[in-house]
């Protein structure tokens, strides 16, 4: 055990196809991702009717799975997934595995070791904590585990033993704000 590194929880894993490749979501990529977030949601929502009170995040997750950019980073707690992930696309140059220890990366964001959570019980909201015209309460990216009813609505994350990172407010990436 080495000092400070907490126990709790395993290691989370992400495969790339580049060495290159910064760790930061989709939605982050885009000059203008925080200005055009509530609109994608907004229109990717619109045809919903699950009225249940932690839906957002379900949608989050589905646009995730759709390729809609979202602030969302997916992650594996198997490396087999994440060496698929990092061998299989056609550009793959350096294909390299990022490792996360979930637990260390919560600790960056509120200061005390903190495992993953689930979203939807927690005191995180979406789009209310997130999206402008409200000031975003969550700076920094935290790590956090999909629901049960994700996994099995979402056909991909059960199957990649899915876990992913909720990024804030700071528009850099994981290695740059949690070394």
């Amino acid at each position: 055990k080495r000092q400070g590194v907490p126990t709790d929880g395993g290691l989370w894993y992400r495969g790339c196809a580049r060495e290159t490749y910064d760790l930061l979501p989709s939605l982050l990529r885009f000059d203008n991702g925080l200005a055009v977030e509530l609109g994608l949601y907004d229109e990717y929502t619109t045809a919903w009717t699950d009225d249940e009170e932690h839906c957002h995040w379900r949608a989050l997750f589905s646009m995730q799975h759709f390729f809609v950019p979202t602030r969302l980073m997916d992650w594996t707690t198997e490396p087999d997934v994440a060496k698929y992930f990092a061998l299989s696309p056609d550009d793959t140059v350096n294909p390299t595995i990022f490792v996360l220890h979930p637990g260390l990366l919560n600790r960056c964001a509120f200061g005390t070791v903190r495992p993953p959570f689930r979203l939807h019980r927690s005191e995180f909201r979406y789009p209310e904590d997130y999206c402008p015209p409200a000031t975003v309460r969550h700076e920094l990216p935290i790590a956090v585990l999909p629901d049960k009813s994700d996994k099995e609505e979402n056909p991909r994350i059960g199957p990649q033993y899915g876990v992913f990172t909720a990024h804030g407010s700071v528009i850099s990436s994981i290695e740059t704000l949690c070394p």
